[in-house]
C-alpha cells in the first residue's frame, strides 16, 4: 500500500492532490487477488469578494481475480475443507510416476469431489475490473451581505467489466461443456452514470448572542444504467479467448434503466448565547420508482440542544463536571431502495414452445407502492469530568419503520411471482453508552482507555400478512424479531437405535423429519442483542501503542459449514471433521451424533449456533523519530509502525463468527434476498493481517 498527498495554495486559492496504490494477493493460490489505483484533486478559488468556485475529481481503477463462493465445487474454500487431506494434486500411476497427457503435461487428479480446484484456478479464469470517476463543481455568489447563492453539479460514472473463461479441455469444460464446441466464454459489463444538480440559497447572521443559518434548495438527481452479457462456445485454442474466436454464440443480452429523484428542502439552525441550539428541516421528495400517484413523500426533522455546563448556576460544579450537554431530536426520513420500475412489475421475453416470441410475468406491479418512512427519536447527554479527563455520552434511540419495503412471494398467484409491497411496521430501539478517560496525562506519557456498548431491541409490530418467509429459513412475523429463524427443532439421538430425533409442531418427539414441523424460534435471529468495543492508547516520548477490541452477542448463525462437515455418513466421500467419528454405535450410547446413513442430515436448529464473539481487532505499535533528527535531513516527520488485524478471537461458534452470508452464488443482484449474518457456508474468511509501514511528511 502506497500513498502520496500534497496540499497548498495562495491567499485566494487552495488545492489538495493525492495518489494511492494498493495490492493484496489474498489467500487463494494462483490468484493475483486485488489491485487498486486512486487519485484525487480538489481546487477551491475565491475569484473576487463575492464569487467563489471549486471543483473536485476522483479517479479509481480496481482489478480483482474472483473465486467462486458458497456451496460449490469450484469454491476453493469449500475444497480446503472437503478434499481428503492425502489426495495428490496430479494423477499418478501404480509405480508412483506422473500421468502425462498427449502434450506431455501433467494431468490433474480430479479428487474425491470429482473436480480439481487447482486445475480450475488455472484453466477457469475469472476477473473483474472497475473504473470509477467522481466529480463535482460549484459556483457560489454572495448576492448581498450574508446571502449566498450556490449551484453545484455532481456526477459519478462507473464502468464495470468481468470475464469468465472456461478453457477448452479443462475439467469443468468436460463436465458442463459441449464436446463438439469445447470451451466457453462470458463477457459482462455495465455503465452507470448518476448525476445531480443542486441550487441553494442560504443566509447566515450573527448579532449579539444570536446566531442563525437558514437555507433552501432544490436538487434533481438521475441514474442511468445499462449492461450487457455475451456468451459463446467453441474455442480452437485456450489462448484465443475473445468472442470473435468462438464458433457459436449462446446468448446476448443488453438492458438499460433509469431513475430520477426531485427534492425541495429547507433547513434552519439557530443558536443563542453559545448554550441553546435549535435545528429544523423539511423536504419533499419525488421518486420515479413508486406509483404515479404515490411517488412523493414529505420528511422533516427537529432537534434541540442545551449546553448546561455553560450556565451560571453550574459554575460551582465545573471542577468536577466541566462539560454537560443535553440534546434530543425527532425526525422522519424516507427510503426508496428498491429496483427501478418496481411499481410497474417485470416481464420476461423469449421463445414460446421453442418457436414464436412470447413473454411471461415475473414481478407483479403495485401502483400503490410508496416511500418507506423511518420515524427516529433520540435523546442523549454528552459529559466531561475532571477537566475532561473522563468523557463520554449516553443515548437512547427509537426508530419506527413504517410501510417498510419488501419483496413478497405471491404463491397463491401461481407461477412463482413476486411483488414489491409496503409490508408493515417494525421498531428498533436501544441504548448506547460510551466512556473514555486519560488515566495518565503528562508531557511525556499519555494513557487513554475507552469503551462503548449498544443494547438493541427489535420488534415487528404490524404486517399485512401474519408472516413473510425470507430466504427459506427466516421469517418476518408479528411479535418477533425481524428475520427470526424458522426451523425444525432437533431433539438429539435415540439411544436405542441411533436415529436422529426431532420435535413436531406440538412438541412431541419423533424420528420422522418433516419441514412442516418448522416453528419460529423466538429470540433467535441474526440480529445482535448488544455489540461494541473497547480500546487503549499509550504514547510515551516517540512510541505509540493502540489496541482495539470489538464484540457482539446474542445473534444466531446457521452454520452450514458445520452441517457439511458433520454429515452423518452422507458426506462419506469427502473429508469430515474429526468429531464426526463420535457417532452412535451401540444401544445406550448418549452424547453422540446420529448413526451414519440415517438420513439425519436435515436443515434443523441442530446447526443453529450462537454467534457471540470477542475479537482483538487491531494492535498497532509505532515510533516517531525526534524532530531534531528529522529536520537535519529536510523532513518534518518520519514514523515507522507495525500493525496486526484480527489477531485473536474468543467465541463458542464453530468457525468464524463474522463470516455468515446467504447460500446464493451472488448476493448483490436484484431480486435476491440477503440477510447479513444469517448463514455461514464455506465463505472466504476474515484474514489475520500483519502490516509494516512508514509515514513521511516533508
Amino acid at each position: 500500500s502506497y500513498s502520496l498527498a500534497a496540499n497548498g495554495g495562495s491567499e485566494n486559492t487552495s488545492y489538495y492532490l493525492s495518489f494511492g496504490y494498493d495490492a493484496n494477493t489474498g489467500i487463494v493460490e494462483r490468484l493475483d487477488g486485488f489491485e487498486r489505483y486512486t487519485g484525487r484533486l480538489n481546487i477551491n478559488s475565491k475569484l473576487n469578494e463575492k464569487l467563489s468556485v471549486g471543483a473536485n475529481i476522483g479517479l479509481s481503477y480496481t482489478y480483482s481475480e474472483e473465486v467462486r463462493d458458497r456451496n460449490n465445487v469450484q469454491n476453493p474454500i469449500l475444497s480446503a475443507y472437503t478434499y481428503r487431506p492425502y489426495e495428490p494434486v496430479y494423477k499418478r500411476k501404480n509405480d508412483g510416476s506422473l500421468v502425462l497427457d498427449d502434450n506431455g503435461n501433467r494431468v490433474y487428479n480430479e479428487t474425491s469431489n470429482g473436480f480439481s480446484i487447482l486445475e480450475a484456478l488455472e484453466n477457469n479464469t475469472e476477473f473483474e475490473n472497475n473504473i470509477r470517476t467522481i466529480a463535482s463543481s460549484f459556483l457560489q455568489y454572495e448576492l448581498i451581505d450574508n446571502l449566498k447563492f450556490k449551484t453545484q453539479f455532481s456526477g459519478v460514472y462507473d464502468r464495470y467489466r468481468t470475464e469468465r473463461y472456461t478453457q477448452p479441455g479443462s475439467i469443468l469444460d468436460g463436465i458442463t461443456g459441449d464436446p463438439l464446441a469445447p470451451g466457453s466464454k462470458s463477457d459482462e459489463g455495465s455503465d452507470q452514470f448518476d448525476y445531480s444538480w443542486l441550487n441553494q440559497i442560504s443566509y447566515a447572521k450573527t448579532f449579539g448572542k444570536h446566531s442563525f443559518n437558514i437555507l433552501a434548495f432544490t436538487e434533481f438527481s438521475k441514474q442511468n444504467f445499462s449492461d450487457y452479457r455475451l456468451t459463446s462456445k467453441g474455442f480452437a485454442d485456450k489462448q484465443l479467448s475473445t468472442q470473435e474466436n468462438a464458433s457459436a454464440a449462446i446468448s446476448a443480452v443488453t438492458r438499460k434503466s433509469e431513475a430520477t429523484l426531485f427534492s425541495l428542502a429547507s433547513a434552519l439552525d439557530y443558536e443563542y448565547a453559545d448554550r441553546y441550539s435549535v435545528s429544523a428541516s423539511i423536504r419533499r421528495d419525488g421518486a420515479s420508482r413508486f406509483g404515479k400517484d404515490t411517488r412523493y413523500g414529505t420528511f422533516w426533522s427537529f432537534s434541540l440542544g442545551w449546553d448546561v455546563a455553560k450556565e451560571e448556576f453550574f459554575d460551582s460544579m465545573t471542577d468536577v463536571v466541566n462539560r454537560l450537554r443535553l440534546r434530543t431530536s425527532y425526525g422522519v426520513v424516507g427510503n426508496w431502495n428498491i429496483p427501478n420500475y418496481a411499481s410497474l412489475g417485470y416481464y420476461n421475453f423469449g421463445k414460446y414452445m421453442g418457436q414464436s416470441a412470447g413473454f411471461s410475468r415475473n414481478y407483479v406491479g403495485n401502483k400503490e407502492l410508496t416511500w418507506e418512512s423511518q420515524n427516529s427519536f433520540n435523546i442523549g447527554v454528552e459529559y466531561g469530568l475532571l477537566n475532561s479527563r473522563i468523557y463520554g455520552g449516553i443515548d437512547y434511540f427509537n426508530n419506527v419503520r413504517s410501510d417498510f419495503l419488501f419483496s413478497n412471494s405471491l404463491s397463491y398467484e401461481g407461477g412463482g411471482y413476486n411483488q414489491f409491497i409496503n409490508a408493515g411496521k417494525m421498531t428498533t430501539s436501544g441504548i448506547e453508552l460510551s466512556v473514555s478517560g486519560d488515566i495518565i496525562s503528562t508531557s511525556e506519557l499519555v494513557w487513554t482507555v475507552g469503551a462503548n456498548i449498544t443494547f438493541m431491541d427489535y420488534d415487528v409490530n404490524e404486517l399485512l400478512e401474519p408472516e413473510y418467509i425470507v430466504d427459506g429459513t427466516n421469517v418476518v412475523a408479528e411479535g418477533e424479531e425481524p428475520f427470526t429463524f424458522k426451523l425444525v427443532r432437533y431433539a438429539g439421538v435415540d439411544s436405542k437405535n441411533g436415529d436422529a430425533l426431532y420435535y413436531d409442531k406440538n412438541g412431541e418427539i419423533t424420528n420422522k423429519f418433516s419441514s412442516g414441523d418448522a416453528v419460529n424460534l423466538s429470540g433467535k435471529s441474526p440480529l445482535a442483542d448488544y455489540y461494541g468495543g473497547f480500546y487503549t492508547n499509550v504514547t510515551y516520548k516517540g512510541f505509540d501503542l493502540a489496541v482495539d477490541f470489538s464484540y457482539k452477542a446474542g445473534n444466531y448463525i446457521y452454520n452450514a459449514t458445520a452441517d457439511g462437515m458433520l454429515a452423518d455418513g452422507e458426506g462419506g466421500n469427502s473429508n469430515q471433521r474429526v468429531d464426526a467419528f463420535n457417532y452412535w454405535k451401540k444401544p445406550g450410547d448418549t452424547g453422540v451424533l446420529p448413526r451414519p446413513a440415517s438420513g439425519s442430515s436435515q436443515i434443523s436448529d441442530r446447526f443453529l449456533q450462537d454467534g457471540s464473539y470477542l475479537r482483538l481487532r487491531n494492535l498497532t505499535i509505532g515510533y516517531t523519530f525526534p524532530s531534531k533528527i528529522i529536520e537535519r535531513i529536510g523532513l518534518q516527520k518520519i514514523r515507522v509502525f507495525a500493525q496486526g488485524q484480527n489477531l485473536l478471537t474468543w467465541t463458542g461458534y464453530e468457525g468464524d463468527p463474522e463470516i455468515s452470508i446467504g447460500s446464493g452464488e451472488n448476493q448483490l443482484g436484484e431480486e435476491q434476498e440477503f440477510i447479513p449474518g444469517a448463514y455461514d457456508q464455506f465463505s472466504y474468511p476474515t484474514l489475520r493481517t500483519l502490516t509494516f509501514g512508514i509515514d513521511v511528511k516533508f
